[in-house]
Parts: C-alpha cells; sequence; structure tokens
C-alpha cells in the first residue's frame, strides 16, 4: 500500500486583506482513499451580514487550498456570511438584534385572471421583484388539482 501525505490550510477575508488565517492540518491518506480534515477560525469583531435596506449584506470569502505529499493540488473559494439570528414566538424575527419584519409574495408563473400568455398589462400590474418583499415564494404546484386548489 502506498500513503500520501495530505494537509489543507487556507485564509478567511472579507476582501483581498485576510482577517485571519487556518492552521495547516495534516493527514496520512492511502492511495484511493479519503479523509475529513477539520479546521476553524475565529473571527474578531466579524461584518456582519444582513438585509438591507437598514443593515449591509457583508461577505466573507474562505480560500482553502490542499497539497498533496508538498505540491499544491486545489483550491476552493466558499463565500458565506456571518449573522445572529433570533426566532422569538411574541416578537418576531431579529437579524443582529434589529427586528426585521418579513414581507412576502406568492408569484405565480401565469399572471392571475389574466393567464400565462404575454401581457404588457401583466407585466405592469404584476413586476417580476415586488418592491419592500424580503421572501417570494413560487407558487407553482404539481399537475394534481389538489395542489392547483392550495
Amino acid at each position: 500500500m502506498s500513503y500520501a501525505m495530505v494537509w489543507l490550510n487556507g485564509q478567511l477575508r472579507p476582501g483581498k486583506k485576510p482577517v485571519a488565517t487556518f492552521p495547516a492540518k495534516k493527514a496520512k491518506v492511502i492511495d484511493g482513499g479519503n479523509a475529513n480534515i477539520l479546521s476553524s477560525v475565529v473571527v474578531q469583531n466579524p461584518k456582519l451580514w444582513g438585509p438591507p435596506p437598514s443593515q449591509k449584506p457583508n461577505l466573507y470569502l474562505a480560500v482553502t487550498h490542499l497539497y498533496i505529499n508538498g505540491k499544491s493540488a486545489d483550491s476552493y473559494e466558499t463565500r458565506f456570511g456571518i449573522r445572529d439570528v433570533v426566532f422569538d414566538p411574541n416578537q418576531g424575527i431579529f437579524v443582529n438584534g434589529e427586528r426585521v419584519q418579513i414581507k412576502g409574495v406568492n408569484q405565480h408563473h401565469d399572471l392571475g385572471a389574466l393567464g400565462a400568455a404575454f401581457s404588457r398589462r401583466g407585466i405592469y400590474l404584476f413586476p417580476a421583484t415586488p418592491d419592500n418583499s424580503s421572501i417570494v415564494r413560487d407558487g407553482r404546484g404539481g399537475d394534481s388539482k389538489k395542489a392547483q386548489e392550495r
């Protein structure tokens, strides 16, 4: 049997400048095998992701590098946001300490009473992106009668 020495390291950054570095983690892996390598990092004073207009959707980029027997083999980028979400049954939803009211629409593929054909009037009455909506639900059901009646 032959083995390969595999290790991962990475950086976490909001832009080009890293705010944290993942420590290198090593594993000995049999040829054709696999291994799980876990790592974590703490971000001091993170820029939080929050819904507009009162908050900014700040995003980070985690860049992970894979090395096999000392040679760079792969890298992977993961974009994500950091936030604090609290669901309170009496007061609602809080994102990063701020109460956020969920406003949503149920968007159907057809234009309601106007039908499924293209209609300039329908586009005017039913805009593709409703103002002030934080959730858009695609309301198309299956082909069954029950799904259409929901």
